[in-house]
């Protein structure tokens, strides 16, 4: 028989509980496809479930399968200040799940990101 099980008590109610808390190292966004960071040093999150996020200016993000470069044409824009976003599980190609983000405006960005 098939295990159907796709996902844990608390991930099928869509409550949390009190894992890890990992912070990452500052970065800085440039403005073009080549500037993308590839969040947390290009590092697999799927064992997280939030990302906390911190930026002096507006971001495109992306959350793929792989280090993708973000794009200002597709990706969701997130405006300054202080976010948790949920990591979308459902990307997870077998690679894991990253995420990736680029700046918007003209200056620099300063990220500050925490896993949890």
């Amino acid at each position: 028989m098939a295990n159907l099980h796709k996902f844990t008590v608390q991930e099928a109610l869509n409550t949390d509980t009190a894992g890890t808390w990992e912070v990452g190292a500052a970065s800085t966004a440039g403005s073009s496809a080549a500037n993308t960071v590839h969040g947390t040093d290009a590092k697999d999150i799927s064992g997280f479930h939030t990302i906390g996020i911190y930026m002096t200016a507006d971001i495109y993000i992306r959350f793929t399968g792989s280090t993708t470069d973000a794009c200002a044409t597709t990706d969701i824009l997130i405006p300054a200040g202080t976010h948790f976003i949920k990591i979308p599980h459902g990307i997870n190609t077998g690679s894991g799940v990253y995420f990736n983000y680029l700046r918007s405006g003209g200056s620099d960005v300063t990220v500050n990101v925490v896993l949890i």
